[in-house]
């Protein structure tokens, strides 16, 4: 195939995935099928030429299905609200991540996103491991055609400085997160948000050069996305059709700013799952809680990086 194909029918591929999975939800009328960090993860496992995370294809399924069946577990069975619900999530993904050596951190979304929707159905866990199959053998196939570059795993072994780390993003993320989640305003610090946060966090990501452009490609996701729902309220247009406008718009703005950040994809995606009323506050109180999580995510990558070169 003529490399200069390769680009768009990795773009093409991020989108129909993300696309399909929003058609079946309104095929089989359960909403639980959307997940929007799929769109983070064929970002990421398929637009991208390599994989931003250190995780193979099966840790990458092991990982997410684990992260959405534990939310599930949590959010069915742990009484209390949804603060201590989101922390002892948080908390989970941190020690998977560790153990296994992993960056893979759009597991985090999987753990908490149904804290936030209330979701109490098998469905959801059921429909994020084989959507993430999916992509796995999309990403294997492109890989072995040539379209994309494998991406060796170099597992991290857990030691003391890392949990110590672990330890410290949990305390910040609760002293930005409390607040909004005790009072269920969780726009702030929705479940990509928390992805970004952590990914951020880690000395040497992608963004670290460009933390606040980073944040801006965050923000008008969220806007897209706010505003492709929008045609489905106002408009009676289907879901179906306002995810794929917006993971085309997302696709055109993260090849033209060159920022290819997948939880900001997702972001684009979540506003299909909120209600109408009170829609319009998503993209502000994503612009203010993205704002301080990226900050102290910058705080912290810098204070992260002199621990490692004393």
């Amino acid at each position: 195939m003529n490399t200069r194909f390769h680009v768009p029918l990795r773009y093409s591929l991020a989108i129909i995935i993300s696309t399909l999975m929003v058609l079946a939800s309104e095929l089989f009328g359960q909403r639980e099928i959307i997940f929007p960090e799929i769109a983070a993860i064929a970002i990421g496992c398929l637009a991208v030429p390599s994989r931003p995370w250190n995780a193979t294809r099966p840790l990458i399924c092991l990982l997410l299905t684990a992260g959405a069946l534990f939310g599930l577990g949590v959010s069915v069975y742990m009484p209390g609200g949804l603060l201590p619900k989101t922390m002892v999530s948080f908390v989970f993904c941190g020690l998977c991540l560790l153990l296994s050596g992993s960056s893979f951190y759009p597991m985090i979304s999987a753990a908490i996103l149904p804290l936030y929707l209330r979701t109490d159905t098998i469905i959801y866990p059921l429909s994020v491991c084989i959507i993430v199959c999916i992509i796995a053998v999309w990403e294997y196939l492109l890989e072995k055609k040539g379209i994309r570059s494998p991406r060796e795993f170099k597992r991290q072994a857990p030691d003391g400085k890392k949990l110590i780390i672990w330890a410290v993003r949990f305390v910040l993320f609760f002293i930005v997160a409390a607040a909004f989640l005790i009072t269920d305003n969780f726009y702030f610090v929705a479940p990509p948000l928390i992805v970004v946060f952590v990914s951020m966090s880690e000395p040497g990501n992608p963004f670290d050069a460009h933390p606040f452009k980073a944040w801006i490609v965050v923000v008008l996701c969220a806007l897209l996305g706010y505003l492709c729902r929008m045609l489905n309220i106002a408009f009676a247009f289907p879901l179906t059709v306002c995810a794929l406008i917006a993971m085309i718009l997302v696709m055109l703005l993260m090849h033209k700013s060159r920022i290819f950040m997948p939880p900001a994809g997702a972001m684009s995606l979540l506003p299909l799952l909120l209600p109408a009323q009170g829609l319009w506050l998503y993209p502000i109180e994503v612009a203010a809680g993205s704002l301080a999580l990226v900050l102290v995510a910058i705080a912290l990558a810098r204070k992260i990086s002199g621990w490692y070169n004393s």
